[in-house]
């Protein structure tokens, strides 16, 4: 019989990528932090997810930035990457959060890598299973062959931000300071499909 995982055990566990990428709320990061200092299951986990970032760092390396994002979406879906990164995907611990959190994480750290001259708040990854979201105010769905440098620079002049994504549909949650005139700016930008003011809070 499978070993029972405590709800809020469960729930902190997934948390760690976030921690990991400094998105952790402070009292979240604090608990955290205590796992990793004398849980060395907790420890290994974060090691695995290093390597993890490390594999991703690799194969975006690799990539021509101006590559669009379905080709980053491919890149990143192919089953034989994620039979060579994630052999402990079996572990009930991790199950849970294995492919949405590490996609998540790993889609995050392979767009920021093209991102070096963006301003540090301009995207915010926090698509973690059990993650409280920020406030978002767009919903936006970019072309696939839209390239990173033409969403960074269609983000940039709606001064937007994105705050969850990718989506199930490939599409994106962003925070803006003025959403309707982002959302102007957004659907002039032709670099979208399609995009609308978030209906509701987080916009789940």
């Amino acid at each position: 019989m499978a070993e029972s995982i405590d709800p809020q055990e469960q729930a902190l566990h997934e948390m760690l990528p976030d921690y990991l990428n400094g998105h952790a709320p402070a009292d979240v990061a604090s608990r955290i932090a205590a796992r990793l200092e004398h849980d060395p299951h907790w420890a290994a986990d974060a090691d695995w997810l290093g390597e993890i970032r490390t594999a991703i760092e690799a194969e975006a390396a690799g990539m021509d930035p101006a590559a669009g994002l379905a080709e980053l979406h491919r890149r990143l879906e192919r089953p034989g990457f994620w039979r060579r990164c994630c052999r402990r995907l079996a572990l009930p611990a991790l199950a849970p959060v294995a492919i949405t959190a590490l996609a998540s994480l790993c889609i995050g750290q392979a767009w920021l890598l093209w991102q070096q001259a963006a301003p540090a708040d301009q995207l915010r990854w926090r698509s973690v299973p059990g993650a409280v979201a920020p406030p978002a105010s767009l919903r936006v769905q970019f072309l696939p062959t839209a390239s990173m440098a033409q969403v960074a620079a269609a983000l940039e002049q709606a001064q937007a931000g994105i705050v969850a994504g990718p989506l199930p549909d490939h599409g994106y949650l962003l925070d803006a300071a003025d959403p309707p005139a982002a959302l102007q700016s957004l659907r002039a930008s032709g670099v979208v499909a399609a995009a609308s003011l978030a209906s509701a809070p987080g916009a789940q």
